[in-house]
């Protein structure tokens, strides 16, 4: 979905993590679950393609990643285009196999919530 407006799902993500406002690398790392380096490159690129900009944070140390009105746009027609994505495929489906299949993935993002939990813990200690 993301491959026709030339981004990764990684590039997305963090785009949907300050498109509600500023995050410095660490916290969109935290978010993510992503390395802060493997952020710390992304965001230079969205900045270098003029959809994300850095603003000083409070600590002069660190610098906020912003969304800018151009990735703004961009996240938009991203989800535009997953919604029609979702549309097109659950078009077969049952009001009964959706809500089954709702059911179904609610559990799965349970269980890796728990895990991603569990890792970050032992990564920790």
């Amino acid at each position: 979905m993301t491959g026709e407006y030339q981004q990764t799902s990684a590039r997305w993500r963090i785009l949907g993590n300050i498109e509600s406002g500023p995050l410095t690398v660490s916290q969109i790392a935290r978010s993510t679950g992503y390395t802060r380096q493997s952020i710390q490159r992304l965001a230079d690129a969205l900045v270098e393609e003029g959809l994300a900009t850095y603003e000083p944070a409070g600590d002069q140390r660190t610098k906020n990643v912003c969304i800018t009105a151009q990735g703004k746009e961009l996240l938009e027609r991203l989800a535009d285009n997953e919604n029609e994505w979702v549309a097109r495929i659950t078009q077969t489906l049952t009001v009964q196999e959706l809500t089954d299949l709702t059911r179904a993935l609610e559990k799965v993002r349970a269980v890796l919530a728990e895990d991603y939990a569990y890792r970050q813990q032992r990564q920790q200690q």
